[in-house]
């Protein structure tokens, strides 16, 4: 999706609810662009169905945040993290505190897979379909 100058990379990923999106979106960091992600749908969905779902798309994610060059997280709730109030008081010498660098993203992604995964484990072990 373009806005103005910027392309904002839309990827589908259902599973949370089945019309989640999330996205790679460029941001400009004391006039430098950077790609962040932003996963779109946090929760666990009710079904072992709908987590396999889930987990599909947290594999397409991270195929995409490894494409676009995603450095760092932007979260869909930064009132709840105070992010603006934390972002303006920053000394702005100081690295931006959301950027962990390619790696990081996709290895985070990962983590959020492997619980997934455990939620998978527990949904069988009670009896959950």
């Amino acid at each position: 999706m373009k806005v103005g100058d910027a392309t904002i990379q839309i990827v589908l990923t259902p599973g949370h609810s089945p019309g989640t999106v999330s996205s790679i979106v460029p941001v400009k960091d004391h006039g430098k662009t950077i790609m962040m992600a932003m996963w779109g749908g946090t929760a666990y969905p009710g079904t072992k169905v709908a987590l396999d779902q889930m987990g599909d798309s947290m594999d397409k994610f991270k195929a995409a945040v490894a494409k676009y060059n995603a450095v760092g997280f932007l979260n869909t709730h930064p009132r709840a993290f105070y992010l603006r109030e934390r972002l303006a008081a920053r000394d702005p010498n100081t690295p931006n505190p959301l950027v962990i660098g390619n790696a990081d993203v996709q290895a985070s992604v990962g983590v959020m897979r492997e619980c997934l995964n455990n939620m998978k484990d527990w949904y069988g072990a009670m009896g959950k379909n």
